[in-house]
């Protein structure tokens, strides 16, 4: 019977998988034993891995990094998808209404005035393009307006850096805490001078100087060049961002031999996030380079952001505050409503177990016989024989009303007595 079930979703995912071969790139084979011996050599040698061992840090990260994963008080601002590069890895042209909003400049000021009517407390704010320092008067306003509704509202700026100015840098200094800017040029490569020259200009004007980039496959000498260089230069951090397709340029990622990771989405949903999919081998190398850090003694902050990292901040803001039945959990690391589910044979044998334990939280449909239950009564629990449960990943959804969806089910087994020892 969980076959049954688990299948629905078997079906969707491979109707995924379809559109993606569609394009032209196809699935990388699994290397989650390769990536979970890296997470565990970064924990061995004082690395912090984070939520769900999608996100990595070490020493520090900025703080908007923490606003961003739940996205509370915090708000990203489009000024313009206008750029003076033209990277095949950009993901704008995902954008919805992308031709029009390349040709236009958005008010991003009265934008500002209506979230913070709404969001109450403003923890953090930035501004992002295309290239927001082709229009640095609209960027410089903006910030003096935040700062003065609230100091202490963190304030950052993306930007490529190539139209960065002693002038522009002085007038952001007192409205602007953080600076992340990008030193991949348009074809992904980089330059270690250029950029030595570019964050110590930087570091002279604004207090937080963050280089953000994405981590290309293979990548790991050039790499660890451009890191020795970040901590020479003694800036706050480093982000390393999974490197993504971002359904556009096909040609460019099979020219490079890319291929997407295997299972870039663990659990399959309509996502907001319009970045793409995770590219093969750039998590790899992103850990690599960490582990060169950690084995360095690195002053420098660094963070390593996945994909799937970037997407918690949607789940967060669609079940925050969902009202829960005793039997659900909302699971801390990735923000999903989560219970255990069972049919059959195998929800009469752990609802057995459930009764023999005392355990009263859990909903029996006669009719069906299906169970649902908790999902850490499952590690309490010892049937008379091993038994097949799934755990239910649902998001709420808004039709009128709220309502939880199911949209995953992961299929578990759970111990019987006879596999004691």
């Amino acid at each position: 019977m969980i076959n049954k079930e688990i299948s629905r979703y078997e079906r969707i995912y491979c109707e995924f998988e379809k559109a993606v071969r569609n394009e032209g790139l196809d699935f990388a084979d699994d290397r989650k034993a390769e990536t979970e011996k890296l997470f565990a050599e970064i924990k061995a040698l004082g690395g912090s891995v984070c939520a769900g061992s999608k996100s990595v840090v070490l020493n520090r990260r900025s703080k908007a990094c923490d606003h961003c994963r739940t996205g509370d008080g915090a708000k990203t601002f489009i000024i313009s998808l206008d750029c003076n590069r033209d990277c095949y890895f950009c993901s704008n042209r995902n954008q919805e209404n992308y031709d029009q909003k390349i040709n236009t400049v958005f008010n991003i000021k009265n934008e500002f005035k209506s979230f913070a009517e709404k969001a109450g407390k403003v923890r953090s704010v930035a501004v992002t393009g295309g290239e927001p320092l082709l229009y640095p008067d609209e960027c410089i306003d903006f910030f003096r307006t935040v700062k003065r509704h609230d100091r202490k509202t963190e304030t950052r700026l993306y930007t490529n850096g190539d139209l960065m100015t002693v002038d522009i840098l002085k007038k952001l200094s007192g409205c602007l805490d953080e600076i992340r800017i990008s030193v991949k040029d348009s074809d992904g490569k980089y330059d270690g001078g250029e950029l030595e020259l570019k964050l110590l200009l930087a570091k002279e004007y604004i207090g937080h100087v963050t280089v953000e980039m994405p981590v290309l496959p293979n990548s790991y000498g050039e790499m660890t060049s451009l890191l020795d260089v970040m901590e020479r230069c003694g800036i706050f951090s480093v982000n390393l961002l999974e490197f993504l397709f971002p359904w556009q340029r096909p040609q460019e990622y099979r020219n490079r031999g890319y291929s997407v990771k295997h299972r870039p989405y663990k659990v399959l949903y309509k996502y907001d996030y319009a970045g793409g999919l995770p590219v093969d081998g750039s998590e790899i190398t992103a850990l690599e380079c960490i582990r060169y850090a950690l084995k360095n003694n690195f002053k420098t902050g660094i963070h390593y952001c996945s994909l799937e990292n970037k997407l918690t901040s949607q789940i967060y803001s669609q079940n925050a505050g969902t009202k829960l039945t005793p039997y659900e959990m909302f699971d801390e690391d990735d923000f999903f409503i989560k219970s255990a589910k069972a049919w059959g044979e195998d929800a009469l044998l752990i609802k057995d177990a459930l009764d023999r334990m005392g355990v009263l939280y859990y909903f029996f449909d006669e009719s069906e016989c299906s169970l649902e239950f908790r999902v850490k009564d499952m590690e309490l629990i010892t049937p008379e024989r091993a038994a097949e449960a799934a755990v239910s990943y649902c998001v709420a959804e808004h039709s009128g009303h709220k309502y939880l969806r199911e949209i995953h089910l992961e299929k578990v087994t759970v111990k019987g007595a006879d596999n004691e020892c």
